[in-house]
C-alpha cells in the first residue's frame, strides 16, 4: 500500500492506553523526586526514515538520520512528559 509505514500505524492508535498512560505518571513522579529516569529509544529503518521506539513510555517519533534520533528522542519525550530537557537521561545502544 503506497506510503503505508510502520509510522502510519502508529499514528493512527487512538487515545492513551492505560499502560501509557501508567508509564507516563510513574516517569513524573520519578522525576518530581528529584530521580533522572533512562529512556532507551529501539531504532528501525521505515522507509526513507528512522523509526525511533521509546519502549518504556510506549510512544514513538522519526528521525531523518542516525545523528538525529537522540535529540528527535529526547524532544519526544520531554514533550510527552512535559518536562525540560536535562530532566531524564537518554541512552542509544548500537
Amino acid at each position: 500500500m503506497a506510503g503505508h509505514s510502520k509510522w502510519s500505524e502508529i499514528k493512527c492508535q487512538k487515545g492513551l492506553t492505560e499502560g501509557r498512560d501508567r508509564a507516563r505518571q510513574a516517569s513524573l513522579r520519578a522525576i518530581a523526586g528529584g530521580e533522572r529516569p533512562v529512556y532507551r529509544p529501539r531504532v528501525e529503518p521505515d522507509g526513507d526514515l528512522l523509526l525511533v521506539r521509546i519502549p518504556e513510555l510506549d510512544i514513538a517519533t522519526q528521525a531523518r538520520q542516525p545523528g538525529d534520533v537522540a535529540g528527535m528522542a529526547c524532544d519526544c519525550i520531554a514533550t510527552w512528559l512535559g518536562v525540560e530537557l536535562g530532566t531524564f537521561d537518554v541512552v542509544i545502544e548500537d
